[in-house]
């Protein structure tokens, strides 16, 4: 018998990082249902309901920033059982989930995943009966926007001493 599929039973995801296991960010979005109907994407009314502003992956890339300093400092408290193993969780101001893994780097993105979930009932009870889930997703375009482009200023530095017959020192930073 056909299921009927109410908004946010099923989550879609997009994961980037230098490997799809270990070290990644990942931002969540629980799914709005599109209701049953034949549309007219001519019609603005009908592309909003088609494609609602609830499912859109908004992401401010210093989400991911925040997500990963929680992480950390939550790594640093005495007894914590989150390590970098760990995929660590926050929501961000919209209430989307935002992971952290391993130790990703924003500047070494070699993957992107693009994936939909039925998240477990164990997980969250109240909202999932925790049966298998049928649906059509529909992904259109992936934009980076809003690019930072101000110069900034980097140095390094380097001292090399030698003390006699007792070796080199070397400083760098």
């Amino acid at each position: 018998p056909d299921m009927i599929l109410d908004d946010y039973e099923l989550t879609a995801f997009i994961r980037l990082g230098s490997d799809y296991k270990g070290n990644f960010y990942e931002y969540e979005v629980p799914l709005t249902i599109t209701p049953p109907g034949r549309y007219d994407f001519d019609n603005d009314s009908h592309r909003r309901t088609v494609w609602p502003a609830e499912n859109r992956f908004v992401i401010d890339l210093s989400v991911f920033q925040q997500a990963k300093q929680a992480r950390n400092d939550e790594m640093r408290i005495p007894d914590s059982k989150v390590d970098l193993t760990t995929v660590y969780y926050i929501y961000d101001s919209r209430g989307n989930k935002v992971s952290v893994s391993g130790n990703p780097n924003l500047s070494t993105i070699r993957t992107i995943m693009i994936g939909v979930r039925n998240p477990r009932a164990s997980n969250n009870p109240d909202s999932d009966d925790g049966l298998p889930k049928s649906g059509e997703i529909w992904l259109n375009e992936l934009r980076l926007t809003g690019f930072n482009e101000k110069g900034g200023w980097a140095a390094n530095g380097r001292i090399t001493t030698r003390l006699s017959d007792f070796g080199t020192i070397t400083f760098s930073g």
